[in-house]
């Protein structure tokens, strides 16, 4: 099991109103938690590596109340916010490593993965400013998530290895995921 505890985001954001000559400021934190289970198993077919795995991922953020002071009639108030997600996955990563004369072991992978969110959506935040409220709705994750991708590793030594990858989640609300990621792999 992986356990992550997120740290304690803290910040002051300011909104400058030069024709007033006025600057809203604020100070508010959040918390992030997340934990995760996985298992998985290595099967080698003819040279290929297939790897499935099952599990969940649980997250929890939340956000305190914040309200901006320094510009009367234009601060705003936000009030606190939180989400908890549970997305129990399904997932299967290919691979075969190929070895070059010069002697670069390279891997290319490919990989498919599913999950569905259980608990609900995350709700919008409530804003009020000059008198009135409006409801600002961040992202939508959907309950279902499919993600496609898949990288190379270049193994050039025992110790230097390469690595690049791409993954993305179609949209399926009003959002769309794409990863690219680029290592470089050294170890002492």
């Amino acid at each position: 099991m992986r356990r992550r505890a997120g740290p304690t985001i803290s910040t002051a954001p300011t909104a400058p109103f030069p024709l007033l000559g006025q600057t809203a400021s604020s100070n508010y934190n959040g918390q992030e938690a997340t934990a995760a289970l996985q298992a998985s198993a290595k099967l080698n077919m003819s040279g290929l590596t297939v790897l499935p795995a099952i599990g969940m991922v649980y997250a929890h953020a939340a956000q305190n109340s914040a309200s901006e002071s320094g510009a009367p009639g234009f601060d705003l108030n936000v009030n606190s916010n939180s989400a908890n997600s549970l997305r129990p996955f399904a997932a299967i990563t290919a691979a075969k490593t190929f070895t070059t004369d010069g002697g670069t072991v390279i891997t290319p992978e490919a990989d498919i993965s599913y999950s569905y969110e259980t608990l609900g959506t995350t709700p919008p935040s409530t804003v009020s400013v000059g008198g009135g409220t409006f409801l600002i709705s961040g992202l939508l994750p959907q309950r279902n998530n499919l993600t496609i991708g898949g990288g190379v590793t270049a193994q050039l030594t025992d110790v230097l290895a390469l690595e690049a990858a791409y993954h993305i989640t179609p949209p399926t609300g009003n959002n769309l995921a794409q990863t690219i990621s680029l290592g470089l792999d050294y170890r002492f």
